[in-house]
């Protein structure tokens, strides 16, 4: 929602823009040529090629402040070809001889090296948010974990649970947090003992979940032999 907020304000500076120029254009331009005509032309169809642009880039919602960040050189370079073409269109229009063709050739040189930096930009864009995401996703465990632990340490009232599961927390602390695909039967495991866990709280059940501790911390061992094993290759 906040990316679809910004949107209303840059179709409100487009419009102003739109409706300027088109007064101007039209009210203090003396011939209206070839020249006039491509001029006005290509800034009008920069204008919604960049609310288009725009429109893309900034439409879907999007909760995490990384994916926004993405999207800034996007919006940046569509102010800076909307300046250059602003300042090329307007020479044009102004230079009644100058050569049609080569105003053409010009605007749309421009036209298309935008296009093909916001294509670029794109693809950078989906391709480093894949990264991210797959990167929040590859370290979920070691967060998620810590938390429960630290719950489990809060609610327990069983002394020796509560050791236990210091222990584990402190072995959480120092294990890599990147997880892959020789560590999931491990972390599989721990999850599923840790659900266990939770529900052996108290003073009584806690005696029963010691055990479960203890085959959590040798999984943790295990994971971190994984982990060290394949950072070696």
């Amino acid at each position: 929602m906040k990316n679809r907020k910004i949107l209303v304000p840059i179709y409100g500076v487009l419009a102003v823009i739109l409706a300027v120029f088109n007064l101007t254009a039209f009210l203090l331009a003396k011939t209206k040529g070839a020249n006039f005509w491509s001029g006005y032309v290509f800034i009008t169809v920069s204008l919604f090629y960049t609310a288009t642009v725009c429109t893309l880039t900034l439409r879907k919602e999007s909760s995490d402040e990384y994916g926004f960040f993405l999207s800034v050189p996007q919006v940046m370079f569509s102010t800076l070809y909307l300046l250059f073409q602003f300042i090329a269109g307007v020479a044009i229009m102004l230079i009644p001889d100058f050569n049609a063709r080569a105003s053409v050739i010009v605007q749309a040189i421009l036209l298309a090296l935008y296009t093909v930096v916001i294509i670029g930009l794109s693809y950078y864009k989906g391709s480093s948010k894949q990264l991210h995401d797959e990167r929040a996703t590859s370290t979920s465990f070691k967060k998620s974990l810590l938390m429960e632990t630290e719950n489990a340490v809060n609610r327990s009232k069983n002394p020796v649970l509560k050791n236990k599961l210091n222990e584990i927390n402190d072995l959480l602390e120092y294990t890599d947090p990147v997880s892959s695909f020789e560590t999931a039967g491990c972390e599989s495991r721990i999850r599923e003992l840790f659900a266990h866990i939770g529900d052996k709280l108290s003073v009584v059940e806690g005696n029963s979940a010691v055990a479960m501790c203890d085959e959590i911390i040798v999984l943790l061992k295990q994971r971190n032999a994984i982990c060290a094993a394949n950072k070696k290759h």
